[in-house]
């Protein structure tokens, strides 16, 4: 009894000083507080709990973070992102998210640039519900922030490298970061994955329909490249100014495959037949089994059928993405702070798909695709921090943007009975 009467203030004191290391420190407000005082449903991911159940791309969140849901989409799409239900489905590139996508505070809204930023990142901030008054209009479901690592105090030398089995993708991380001066940091990170891809793809041609039969037996073969560099000064503590530029790198043959999954009948008996312009059965769906396996067909597209196709044919999608900010904390006074942050991104995305997916015939008309995006944004934020009850932030914001995005439906000649008038022989949009 004497022994547990000594060891029960110890306890005591261990556990207080455990819960005081655990304070959780977000930036929901755009200010740094205490998860407990912030007035927003937020879930925190530290650095470790990234590392320690290797989420490497933003469509793994989903995993830590309940209510979230990322989905797929094609070519400039990008991920689709719902939080709780509230979400935005488009097939225009050109509209935003209602989940916001907020990097080092240049906040973007293209679904594209969500696969851009999970790389060496010091802590995910998943904002649930509107986040109007901080973030913007354009995060009515919430928001993702990502604060991606800073210089230290010390030299870093991080070394990384993963392989995944089934895709065949091997993928390395180098990090160097430390002190160029005592008062300057500086922090280079580079990520660099390609792999063979996830499904065997085995289609054969139809002779005379401006197929080809792909050369390779796997899908996809992605190749992605992330490298991010920053700069830190803190002269004193009244000032700092932190920069980071990024690029990324992203390049996949046909993006996006898909799969006949449904053919109680087989894939060809669930074609009437219309002679005497179609074979009896219709060959575009050919020798697929209609499973859910690791097995998508799907030909490739013949330049001589479709004048004008780009990559010589070849599906694919390829992305590059430039992006920065400029971050300067002034503190004018001891309870009051000035923040600039200056941002700019910009997109660009080319694309060539086989529309309908045939797996043995071409497709009646082939679609590619050129997006690009450009912002420059300015944010002004004043914050107080008063002792008592009543702060306040005051904020101006100034963004200037264009988007381009040109789609050509190119019809294939092979099927010489489609009318040129009837789908298009070569119909530009432009937005």
């Amino acid at each position: 009894m004497l022994a547990l009467g000594w060891e029960a203030p110890l306890l005591a004191q261990t556990t207080q000083s455990a819960r005081s290391l655990e304070e959780i420190i977000v930036t929901a407000r755009k200010r740094e507080e205490s998860i407990l005082k912030a007035p927003v449903i937020v879930t925190a991911i530290s650095n470790q709990k990234l590392e320690d159940v290797q989420v490497t791309q933003i469509s793994d969140l989903p995993r830590l973070v309940p209510g979230l849901v990322i989905g797929g989409s094609i070519l400039s799409i990008g991920p689709q992102v719902t939080i709780r239900g509230v979400g935005t489905s488009s097939l225009d590139p050109g509209v935003d998210q209602s989940v916001s996508l907020n990097i080092d505070g240049l906040s973007l809204g293209q679904g594209l640039a969500y696969g851009s930023a999970m790389f060496d990142v010091a802590q995910v901030e998943v904002l649930k519900g509107p986040q109007a008054l901080f973030y913007g209009k354009s995060s009515p479901g919430g928001v993702i922030s990502l604060r991606t690592a800073d210089p230290g105090d010390k030299l870093e030398v991080i070394a990384r490298a993963a392989y995944e089995f089934e895709g065949r993708e091997p993928r390395g991380e180098l990090i160097v970061s430390g002190p160029l001066t005592e008062t300057f940091g500086g922090r280079l990170a580079v990520m660099y994955s390609e792999g063979d891809g996830y499904f065997t793809n085995d289609a054969v041609a139809a002779p005379g329909t401006g197929a080809v039969t792909p050369p390779d037996e796997r899908y996809l073969q992605p190749e992605n490249l992330a490298a991010r560099g920053t700069l830190l000064w803190e002269p004193s503590d009244a000032f700092s100014a932190r920069l980071k530029l990024n690029h990324v790198y992203d390049r996949a043959n046909d993006a996006g495959p898909k799969q006949l999954a449904s053919c109680p009948d087989g894939p060809n008996e669930a074609f009437a037949p219309f002679p005497p312009f179609f074979p009896t059965p219709i060959p575009f769906m050919g020798g697929d089994d209609c499973r859910y396996d690791q097995d998508a067909k799907g030909v490739f597209l013949d330049p001589a059928s479709f004048p004008g196709v780009t990559n010589n044919g070849v599906p694919y999608l390829k992305n590059e993405q430039d992006y920065g900010t400029l971050e300067l904390d002034f503190e004018l006074t001891p309870t009051l702070t000035l923040t600039s942050t200056t941002a700019y991104y910009e997109l660009q995305s080319s694309s060539s798909v086989n529309p309908t997916l045939t797996t043995a015939a071409g497709p009646t008309f082939a679609v590619t695709n050129k997006f690009s995006r450009r912002e420059l944004t300015q944010e002004f934020r004043l914050d107080s921090d008063f002792a008592g009850p009543l702060n306040f932030t005051l904020g101006a914001f100034y963004e200037d943007g264009q988007l381009v995005d040109r789609v050509r439906f190119i019809r294939n000649t092979s099927y010489f009975w489609i009318s040129p008038a009837f789908l298009g022989a070569d119909i530009l949009n432009d937005d």
